[in-house]
Formats: structure tokens, sequence, C-alpha cells
């Protein structure tokens, strides 16, 4: 499957998740996001977070973007974040729901709602709507924005639902259209996108 297949594949999927949450969100408003919640939930154990989590070393980032290849999902996107070079480590962009190191780990540093270091946290420094430095601020062209990138360094883009920041991450896209969907409701944009990614 080449990147353009698995992007429509990718967007189609996300379109039918998002209608059967839409569907189940109108059969009762009486519990609104609680019903969208639950829904998405999975019944399995989360592992337990180790207090000696490995240091993340931050690598070199190269000025050239790199494309999009099949095997995307086999390497390990991460985020950077902060102002005068990304320094600040948040997260693995595409690891496993159970891996401490993933945004989507809801009860890590990274994928936590009340995380300083998560962009699900609407108070943060890369959480908030209004923030230079967030993913979600749709007005943001700060090159302070958060980026994406592998190991070995090489620049994926930047993480922004501003639709005109230049060289942004295929996966801005993504969010940004779960983060309309969910009318800006980060804990319903992190179920629809987790669930997406795992």
């Amino acid at each position: 499957m080449d990147i353009g297949q698995y992007s429509n594949w990718l967007n189609s999927f996300f379109h039918k998740k998002v209608e059967y949450l839409e569907s189940k969100w109108n059969e009762n408003k009486n519990q609104g996001a609680n019903i969208v919640s639950s829904t998405l939930k999975k019944n399995t154990q989360r592992k337990d977070i180790s207090d000696n989590q490995q240091e993340i070393i931050r690598p070199k980032i190269t000025s050239k973007r790199k494309p999009y290849s099949s095997n995307l999902m086999s390497t390990k996107l991460l985020i950077f974040g902060g102002e005068g070079g990304h320094s600040e480590f948040l997260g693995c962009l595409n690891c496993s729901e159970y891996d401490p190191k993933s945004i989507c780990n809801e009860y890590g540093e990274y994928g936590g709602e009340y995380s300083r270091l998560s962009i699900w946290n609407e108070y943060s420094t890369y959480g908030g709507k209004y923030s230079q430095s967030g993913v979600w601020n749709k007005y943001s062209s700060s090159n302070s924005l958060p980026v994406v990138v592998d190991s070995s360094g090489n620049f994926y883009g930047y993480l922004s639902i501003n639709k005109y920041k230049s060289k942004t991450s295929k996966y801005s896209n993504i969010m940004d259209a779960f983060f309309e969907r969910a009318q800006g409701n980060l804990k319903i944009v992190r179920e629809l996108f987790c669930e997406a990614m795992n």
C-alpha cells in the first residue's frame, strides 16, 4: 500500500468513526460527551508506567523535510517543542498506547490531559489554543510549534492545525479534521486519534 492509498484509507476510517460517534451522541444528548468517551474506551488494562523511564536524547534535526514512506507506521515519530531549537521532548506520535512515551498513553507524561508536556492539555504551552507553540492554535505560524522527527533527526514537518503553516506534518491534517468534528474538545480528539493509531 503506497502513502496515497494509506492516506485515503485513513481518511475513510476517520470519517466512518466520526459518523458512528455522532450517531451515538444524538441517541442520548443528556449524556453528551460521556457517551462518546465510553464508546471509545477499550476494556483493556493499561500497563503500569515505570518511574525509571529512559532519558530521551533529542536527535539532531536535519533541515530537509523527509518524505513519507510506506513503512511510516514502523518508524517511530517523535515530537519536540520549545523555542530556540526544539529541545523539549513531547512524546512519541505513533507509538503503542502502552508505551510510556506515547502521546496516546493517557496515564503517561506525554498523553495525560493534565501534563505540562502533553499536547492534550488545553492549558499547556503545547496544547493551548492560544499559545504560539500550541498544536491547536489555528493561527500560529511560529517556528516554536512542535516538530515531528524520527530517531535519526529526519524532519517530517511541524505539528499544527494551522492550514496555512508551511511544512506541516501529514498528521496535522488528521488532527485538524478530528479537532473540527469534536468542536475543539481535546479529550474526544485524543480518543479518535489514538483509536485510529492503535
